[in-house]
C-alpha cells in the first residue's frame, strides 16, 4: 500500500500546520502533492521551510474546488489518496492507522477514521461518532442520513485507481455533498473500512468549503446531491444481499427527511431576518429550492428561538 497526499490550496493560512503534521508521520507517504490553485500568499516558501519534498503545481487561474481536486488526482502515481485540505492536519499516526485498516480489510477501496473537530486554534471542540470496522454503501449512506455519522472530505482515503473508476470526485454545485456522493460509488465498488482511532483534525472555522458560498448556491447544490443520490439508489444493488436491499430502500423513504436536514442546516445560518427573502425568492421560482412548508416552519421558529436567547 503505497499512500499520497495532495493539498489543493487556496487559503494559506493554515498550511504550514498541514505541512508539518506530514512531516511527522511515524509511516512516511510515497509522495506529496501541492496544488496552488491562486493562493492568497506564497505556497513555495511555506513548502520550502516545512516539506521540500512535496511536489509544487501551480494553475494558471482559480479552479473551481471539484475540478481542481480531480486535477491533484491526474498527478498522483500512488495507491492511495488523502486529499489533505490546506487547513486541516493529522496525528501522526495517521497513516499508520490507515496502513493497519488496509491490511485488516484488503479488499476495501475507500477507507475512512473517526475525526477530531478543531476551531481556529486548534482547540479540539467535538469529536465524530464511531463507525463500524466495515459497512456497505447503504449502510454508510444510512447511518449519515440518520445524522449518526460526521465525515469530511480529508479524513476519507481514496484508493486511486477506484477513484479514477467512478470517474472521480462527483461534480456538484460548491461541491457541497461531493465527499459524501463520492464515498458512496466508492464503497458500492466494495464497501468502507473504518479506523477507530481519532487520528484526524478538522478545522472548522468561518472561511472553510463548508460555511463558504451563499445560501441559495447551497441550496440548489443540496437539489442536485438529492437528485444524484437518487439516481444511485435506484440502480442494482451490488452485493445482491437481502440487508443491502432492506436499507437500501431504507434510504430511499430517508431521502426527504435527508434534505430536511440539510437545508435546516443552511437555513440557520441565514442572519437576521434575511430568512424571510429566502423564502419569497423559493416561492418566486417555483419552489426551486424544494423547501417544505415543515422546513421553512422549523426554521422560522429556530430563528425565533435564537432571537430571543440572544436578546436575555
Amino acid at each position: 500500500m503505497t499512500i499520497a497526499i495532495g493539498i489543493p490550496v487556496t487559503k494559506i493560512a493554515y498550511l504550514a500546520d498541514a505541512l508539518r503534521s506530514i512531516a511527522d508521520q511515524s509511516t512516511p507517504v510515497a509522495e506529496v502533492v501541492v496544488v496552488d490553485n491562486g493562493a492568497d500568499g506564497d505556497v513555495a516558501g511555506i513548502i520550502a521551510a516545512e516539506y521540500p519534498r512535496a511536489i509544487l503545481y501551480r494553475n494558471d487561474r482559480q479552479l473551481p474546488p471539484v475540478e481542481n481536486w480531480n486535477l491533484v488526482v491526474s498527478y498522483i502515481t500512488a495507491d492511495w489518496l488523502i486529499l489533505l485540505s490546506d487547513d486541516d492536519y493529522m496525528a501522526p499516526d495517521h497513516v499508520s492507522q490507515i496502513t493497519a485498516v488496509n491490511l485488516a480489510c484488503p479488499a476495501a477501496r475507500l477507507i475512512h477514521t473517526r475525526v477530531f473537530i478543531v476551531d481556529e486554534n486548534g482547540k479540539k471542540t467535538g469529536i465524530s461518532p464511531l463507525a463500524a470496522a466495515t459497512e456497505s454503501c447503504y449502510d454508510l449512506l444510512m447511518h449519515r442520513q440518520l445524522g449518526y455519522r460526521a465525515q469530511f472530505l480529508s479524513d476519507f482515503v481514496w484508493q486511486t485507481d477506484c477513484l479514477r473508476m467512478v470517474g472521480g470526485f462527483a461534480d456538484l454545485p460548491s461541491a457541497w455533498g461531493t465527499d459524501d456522493l463520492t464515498a458512496f460509488r466508492m464503497a458500492k465498488v466494495a464497501g468502507v473500512a473504518y479506523g477507530s482511532k481519532p487520528t484526524f483534525y478538522y478545522r472548522m472555522h468561518a472561511n472553510n468549503i463548508t460555511n463558504a458560498h451563499s445560501v441559495y448556491k447551497k441550496l440548489l447544490a443540496i437539489c442536485s446531491f438529492e437528485d444524484a443520490l437518487r439516481s444511485e439508489l435506484t440502480s442494482s444493488n451490488p452485493s445482491g444481499h437481502e440487508c443491502d436491499d432492506y436499507v437500501r430502500s431504507r434510504c430511499m423513504t430517508l431521502m426527504d427527511d435527508y434534505r430536511g436536514r440539510m437545508q435546516l442546516y443552511v437555513l440557520n445560518n441565514v442572519k437576521g431576518w434575511n430568512l424571510i427573502g429566502v423564502f419569497i425568492r423559493a416561492a418566486l421560482s417555483g419552489n426551486t429550492f424544494r423547501i417544505s412548508l415543515r422546513v421553512a416552519c422549523l426554521a422560522f421558529v429556530r430563528k425565533i428561538v435564537s432571537g430571543i436567547r440572544g436578546s436575555s
